[in-house]
């Protein structure tokens, strides 16, 4: 098995050493659903495994957050294949789904570096970016209740301007 990438999109130690990096093994996994497009292959998971589960919830202990609330906010796994034997696993599905102007973040970018398009393969600093990448928006997507309330509280404690006539 080859890996790449050092950290999981969460913010354990542990839990990338198995899952959210591009991994190499077989797809011969149970309760799998596989979705194809013109530009590679996810595979959807209903559930996170039992050692990304114990991960997840240390994640939520150490925010103090319930772990059905982080859980409802990352969405299942999904694996995001590279090609036939490589993939980044668990990636949660508000991750993949992390949009910016309209286009998929993740997907944007990975579709720019495909080997048709590079002619040549990922380089081991690319698949340690995307991982990196993955983790930078799955903070961001744990962030948003967060986030929403404090613009929702400076919003509210603004300085209410004068019309200029």
């Amino acid at each position: 098995m080859s890996s790449f990438g050092e950290q999981s999109p969460l913010f354990s130690k542990g839990f990338p050493k198995k899952n959210a990096k591009l991994i190499s093994q077989t797809r011969a996994t149970p309760n799998l659903i596989e979705k194809c497009s013109s530009r590679g292959r996810i595979t959807e998971r209903t559930v996170y495994t039992p050692e990304e589960l114990t991960e997840l919830e240390a994640a939520a202990k150490a925010s103090k957050e319930n772990l059905n609330d982080l859980l409802e906010r990352l969405g299942p796994p999904i694996d995001v294949w590279m090609n036939d034997v490589a993939y980044w696993r668990s990636v949660p599905r508000a991750v993949w789904e992390f949009s910016i102007g309209g286009y998929q973040v993740l997907k944007k970018w990975l579709s720019y570096r495909e080997q048709e398009v590079l002619g040549r393969p990922l380089t081991l600093a690319e698949a340690r970016e995307a991982t990196a990448i993955v983790r930078r928006l799955a903070g961001i997507v744990l962030l948003r209740p967060t986030l929403d309330a404090n613009y929702k509280a400076i919003r509210d404690a603004a300085y209410p301007w004068p019309a200029i006539e």
